[in-house]
């Protein structure tokens, strides 16, 4: 029995013709009519499209399809993109506030249809930068730059479904931040204990932090000199029963960070007048050293503070001498606090001098520091200013001083800049400034008419005399 008669079976689909095939299978007896005999199946041919297969002891055959199994492999796109190449890449910029910069790559070759595409941080580049595309380079330039442009800025390059990409750091070097909100303690009637947080230093480091205070009195913040290199300092000289608050500034390279959050309010113990000298022993708080001065009422040495190991100006003045006048500079230094003038620290009553210990300031005078220096007009303006800003506080007090001369007046440089220090209040008198009663007669140079007439002075007094020394 060939192949063409089971084809016919399971092809058969007439009305009453038996075609058990149609129902998957194909009883044995049907094929072998003789029992335990099995049927002598001829061979398949070439054409034939089924063969016959037998499985199990309750044997069934089966017919399957003989065609031929079609290849899995899919063929390989012989035209895929090429893999662009970055032969030199991106690499990080350091750039100053308002500047401008330039990121760039190169490619390997000149892709065609090549699409190149700026990120930073994974987002949209700004609106002060520009792309430009030639051949092989790839160009970001950032123009104005400022604090929002800091990031990573990545180029990418896709050639059709094929890219590369390159990533580079932009630091943005600016002034730091403001400090943290100073820490005040109180430790004398005259000085307090101050720390502070560290600031992001901008990415160039911190140099130095200055500190500035604010009396309730004059409403004003004052800088105090003292160059302070640690996030934390004890200020000194300050006046007695008056309260304060302090803020603190960053420098680094670049400039002055804004002002801290003000610190709490703090109110001295004591009396805002020293009336009298203490009677403790100099020489148990201080080491005098050398002498650094003399003048009509007294000699001024440099001493060390035995406790915190800082140095001070000690004024030496003989006892012979009328206390009240030692009385009078006392009264006024203990009375003002101005980042221009010199401040009061201590005094001292010995069995042969009256002792009065000052701020240690050491610097030129202003006709040694200007003539060493090609100073500009706006150095001298500068100058003017700081001194007038001294006399100022001087007479907002009912003070004037009567000694401006070279040689009362300080400059102090520092690393950006300097300050001016008014000393040598020994002349120094209180007068109302309404009524110019008081006369004095003193031989400077720098004097003002009514002085070399002995009549009365006043505010306008010393302002002639500033007048004569900016004049040489």
């Amino acid at each position: 029995m060939g192949d063409w008669w089971l084809a016919r079976i399971l092809k058969s689909d007439s009305i009453g013709e038996y075609a058990p095939g149609t129902e998957g299978w194909v009883p044995r007896t049907f094929m072998a009519p003789y029992c335990g005999e099995s049927p002598i199946l001829s061979e398949p041919t070439k054409d034939s499209k089924f063969n016959l297969k037998e499985s199990g002891s309750n044997a069934r055959h089966s017919l399957t399809s003989m065609k031929p199994e079609r290849s899995k492999k899919k063929s390989k796109n012989m035209f895929s993109s090429p893999v662009p190449v970055i032969a030199e890449p991106l690499s990080d910029e350091s750039i100053l506030e308002g500047q401008s910069v330039v990121f760039s790559c190169k490619l390997k070759h000149d892709y065609l249809d090549k699409d190149v595409k700026w990120f930073i941080n994974d987002g949209v580049i700004g609106q002060n930068c520009s792309i430009t595309t030639k051949s092989q380079d790839c160009v970001l330039q950032i123009d104005n730059i400022s604090q929002k442009d800091e990031g990573t800025y990545t180029c990418k390059v896709y050639v059709k479904d094929q890219f590369c990409q390159s990533s580079a750091k932009l630091m943005v070097v600016r002034r730091p931040n403001a400090p943290g909100k100073p820490h005040v303690q109180k430790i004398t009637s005259t000085s307090v204990s101050l720390s502070w947080n560290l600031p992001f230093d901008g990415h160039s480091p911190v140099k130095l932090f200055i500190v500035e205070c604010k009396d309730k009195i004059t409403n004003k913040w004052s800088t105090l000199t003292k160059r302070i290199f640690e996030p934390s300092t004890i200020i000194d000289d300050l006046v007695p029963a008056t309260e304060y608050v302090f803020r603190v500034i960053a420098a680094n390279d670049i400039g002055n960070s804004e002002g801290s959050q003000e610190s709490e309010s703090i109110k001295l113990d004591g009396s805002p007048f020293k009336k009298h000298f203490s009677l403790d022993p100099f020489d148990d708080h201080y080491l005098l050293k050398n002498e650094i001065a003399k003048g009509m009422f007294g000699t001024v040495y440099k001493c060390l503070h035995k406790g915190t190991q800082q140095i001070y100006a000690a004024k030496l003045i003989p006892i012979n001498l009328q206390i009240n006048h030692c009385q009078n500079e006392l009264d006024i230094l203990a009375l003002i606090c101005h980042p221009n003038i010199v401040q009061l620290s201590a005094a001292y009553l010995s069995h042969q001098h009256f002792i009065i210990v000052m701020q240690y300031i050491q610097g030129l005078s202003p006709l040694t520091y200007f003539n060493e220096r090609n100073s500009s007009e706006h150095d001298i303006a500068k100058f003017c200013r700081e001194l007038c800003c001294g006399l100022k506080h001087l007479h907002d007090h009912g003070i004037v001083h009567l000694a401006i001369k070279p040689d009362s007046v300080y400059v102090v440089p520092n690393s950006f800049d300097f300050t001016v220090k008014l000393i040598h209040l020994s002349e120094a008198k209180f007068v109302h400034s309404d009524v110019k009663q008081l006369s004095c007669k003193v031989v400077t140079g720098y004097e003002a008419p009514e002085v070399i007439s002995s009549e009365s002075v006043g505010t306008k007094t010393d302002m002639w005399s500033v007048g004569v020394m900016l004049y040489h």
